[in-house]
């Protein structure tokens, strides 16, 4: 058994049952987040698959929970039940979309495509929050409710090399199961640590060894061992320039 991304399955709260050599059942302490969740079983042969199926678990009452990326697009789902005749209505943090001021509201870059699906095209991390799509006429039912996080990673130069922040940004309290690591072509002269403030969790490394141009490094969150979303940072050439002139304008007024 795995998850979405054929990575195993991490803690307690999951078990797998062999009853026969092809009967295999999995056990999981339900949470809200489990909704439209899809989980995986594999059929393996000499340690490779050869076989596999998925299924989507709803949970009644429960939550979708999206991890992204800024500065990509992402789509949320509202149904795919919707009552004939019947509109929907978004809302951010209880909030409607459409009582949102155009200079205030977090997903001004938005629009709804033809399924009802609210679509950010450029992610930025005010847009984390708790959103629900609902049906604004007739029975007005919830038709799904969505925990956006959103995942960023930004640079600055110190006296003691680069500095890379990446920070996850949750739309309630990061939770204790989520995890950020690092990743990259080069490991030379790492040093990393993670704090947790208010409602992000933040990893920095620090590079003591300047990148070089083609140097890559990845920030990835995990929930429960599985990868959620990644964020990449790399040393082109306009950013390594920008970076070493800001170290020598430090330097100098020191």
């Amino acid at each position: 058994w795995t998850d979405q991304n054929d990575e195993p399955l991490n803690g307690q709260r999951f078990r797998s049952e062999n009853l026969f050599a092809c009967v295999s059942k999995l056990f999981i302490t339900k949470k809200l987040t489990d909704h439209h969740r899809t989980w995986k079983c594999h059929v393996l042969q000499n340690n490779q698959i050869k076989a596999s199926v998925s299924y989507e678990t709803t949970v009644e009452g429960g939550l979708e929970e999206v991890f992204a990326a800024v500065g990509e697009s992402v789509s949320l789902t509202c149904t795919s039940s919707l009552s004939s005749g019947g509109n929907t209505e978004w809302t951010v943090n209880k909030t409607p979309l459409r009582n949102m001021s155009s200079e205030t509201s977090p997903t001004k870059a938005f629009h709804l495509d033809e399924d009802s699906s609210l679509v950010i095209s450029k992610l930025s991390p005010l847009n984390a929050g708790e959103y629900q799509c609902t049906e604004s006429t007739g029975l007005q039912r919830v038709l799904n409710k969505i925990r956006l996080h959103t995942l960023d990673v930004t640079a600055e130069s110190t006296s003691a090399g680069v500095k890379l922040t990446c920070v996850l940004t949750c739309a309630e309290q990061c939770e204790e199961n989520f995890n950020l690591s690092w990743s990259g072509t080069s490991r030379e002269g790492w040093q990393s640590r993670s704090t947790t403030v208010n409602k992000t969790l933040i990893s920095m490394m620090l590079l003591t060894v300047w990148p070089q141009s083609s140097d890559e490094f990845i920030c990835s969150v995990k929930r429960e061992g599985s990868t959620m979303a990644l964020k990449e940072w790399q040393a082109d050439f306009c950013v390594y320039a920008w970076l070493f002139s800001l170290k020598l304008i430090s330097a100098q007024k020191t």
